[in-house]
């Protein structure tokens, strides 16, 4: 075994009970809200779903932390989408030996998230979640995104549709009850239609093609409005 590897080994090992003495220090070991994890990395920490968004409640959009998930063997992204609005996604765990509990408890071999995989936290880092935070700020300060729930919104585009009677009036908002996606909202007389956007590192997904900048997204959706098309659920 290379010094390397045995020096990070042992860290992870000091890590892992200086957080097992706080969880019993707090009544919460034996509670096991997940099984603390022998890993050290700079945006992973032994804590809940809620005690994660706690933490992010008051950062920036598009910060982050990779967490024990509570509901099985792997780990999961906590994404800050906008205030009160937080993305949960799983990091599936592969190639690890049941020999021991310390195997376990270290991190595998490889990672997953949906169809990619990746090899450790900070190629999750580097190929995931930084553009999926780029995507979801460009989102964020684009001139038609408009912050709120989807009715304060729709409310917000029927005010703007009196104002402008002949104007096809359109914005972006986020989606409160499915985090990770945004909502594109539009009148074209009176009443508000909605289509979903999801949120991928390679971009944006609308009507079952993934877009790479919103500009692009929106010259297809201007050009093709009027396209048949069911309101759509969240991808």
């Amino acid at each position: 075994m290379s010094r390397t590897l045995t020096l990070t080994i042992m860290r992870s090992e000091a890590a892992y009970r200086v957080t097992k003495r706080k969880f019993v220090k707090r009544g919460r070991w034996l509670r096991k809200p997940f099984m603390p994890r022998m890993i050290v990395h700079p945006c992973f920490q032994n804590i809940t779903a809620n005690e994660a968004i706690e933490s992010l409640s008051d950062k920036d959009p598009g910060e982050n932390i990779i967490r024990p998930s509570s509901r099985g063997p792997f780990l999961t992204l906590t994404l800050k989408l906008c205030d009160g609005v937080y993305a949960h996604k799983d990091i599936v765990e592969g190639g690890k030996e049941h020999k021991d509990i310390t195997n376990l408890l270290c991190i595998g071999k490889t990672l997953k998230i949906g169809e990619d995989t990746f090899e450790d936290l900070d190629e999750v880092m580097d190929r995931y979640v930084d553009p999926l935070v780029s995507h979801l700020k460009a989102m964020l300060s684009y001139l038609r995104f408009r912050k709120g729930t989807k009715g304060e919104v729709d409310e917000l585009l029927r005010i703007e549709k009196s104002e402008y009677p002949m104007r096809i009036v359109y914005c972006f908002g986020i989606s409160h009850e499915h985090p990770g996606t945004f909502v594109l909202t539009y009148i074209r007389s009176s009443k508000p239609h909605h289509e979903y956007i999801r949120l991928y590192p390679k971009g944006f997904k609308f009507r079952k093609t993934m877009y790479e900048d919103i500009g692009r997204l929106v010259g297809y959706f201007q050009k093709h409005i009027d396209d048949p098309q069911h309101e759509s659920g969240p991808l």
